[in-house]
């Protein structure tokens, strides 16, 4: 699939930087938007300066593409990479946190602890559960 990097400006005046499909745009009047994220800008009061986040678009959703209408896209224009970099590296750390919520889930009935043992575990048998299910450095 070859996806594009987009900066979209909706009529509600959304900045939202996301991945499209060229071969998907403009398809029956809509537009397939993967992983779309809006840009929020603020004056930050600490230190009075203009500040600029990236904030997921489908937060609480359970998927990570949404199809937006043509009619309420203003502009379509090419992000700077430097947004991009900041995009590509937000997506990487939220797969990445994903991944390691699934191996988590996943993990089989004997290697966990029941809450239900009478055994009492030392300081020590939690470091080795945590180090011996988890690819983390403990410090």
């Amino acid at each position: 699939m070859n996806i594009e990097y987009k900066l979209i400006k909706l009529v509600t005046k959304e900045n939202i930087i996301t991945q499209i499909n060229p071969q998907d745009s403009g398809s029956r009047g809509y537009i397939t938007i993967h992983d779309p994220y809006e840009i929020k800008s603020f004056l930050n009061p600490q230190n009075g300066q203009f500040s600029t986040t990236l904030v997921d678009w489908l937060n609480f959703s359970t998927e990570t593409f949404t199809k937006i209408s043509v009619n309420d896209i203003i502009t379509v224009n090419e992000p700077n990479k430097d947004l991009v970099d900041h995009y590509q590296m937000i997506l990487d750390n939220k797969r990445f946190n994903e991944q390691i919520d699934e191996n988590v889930e996943t993990a089989s009935d004997e290697d966990s602890v029941s809450l239900d043992e009478t055994e009492e575990h030392s300081q020590d048998d939690f470091l080795e559960m945590l180090v011996n299910h988890s690819n983390k450095t403990i410090h």
